[in-house]
């Protein structure tokens, strides 16, 4: 996976069930923001996860 081009606070929604992490199940904070040939990917993470995250060198 490319590194994310921006990253942004996951807001909180009180009407739908909490968002979590895709690496460890947490409740996700940070929304990631990809950009994959024409298309943005958005994926959840927590603080922790998105941190010790590993990237592709471009």
């Amino acid at each position: 996976m490319p590194q994310p081009f921006q990253t942004r606070p996951l807001t909180v929604n009180t009407k739908k069930s909490a968002d979590y992490c895709l690496n460890c199940s947490n409740e996700a904070t940070i929304e990631a923001l990809f950009d994959l040939e024409g298309a943005v990917l958005v994926r959840k993470y927590c603080n922790d996860c998105l941190l010790s995250a590993k990237y592709e060198e471009s």
